[in-house]
């Protein structure tokens, strides 16, 4: 990473060789498109203007939106834990 930037050749390796995951359970990473990304936003958004969990069938599941290129978390749903040092100081 320079000057805030992170390369197509560092990204694809650290995401094929799964070098930040520091298996923490229960925690899943996921590539969204914009179009996705602004999706499950708006959904984000919905549920704690309601204040309801991401799913009523599974209130423990949550999302966070976090942004490699800016290191700050975008946007979560309600319970959403924090991760980890370690997921935002491996890049």
């Amino acid at each position: 990473r320079k000057n805030g930037e992170l390369s197509l050749d560092r990204f694809y390796s650290l995401f094929s060789s799964r070098s930040f995951y520091n298996i923490e359970k229960g925690r899943y990473f996921v590539l969204l498109s914009l179009s996705e990304a602004e999706s499950l936003r708006g959904t984000l958004h919905l549920k704690r203007e309601l204040g309801e969990t991401l799913s009523v069938k599974f209130p423990a599941c949550s999302a966070g939106m976090y942004s490699i290129f800016t290191d700050s978390m975008l946007d979560s749903s309600i319970g959403h834990p924090k991760a980890r040092e370690y997921q935002h100081t491996s890049m």
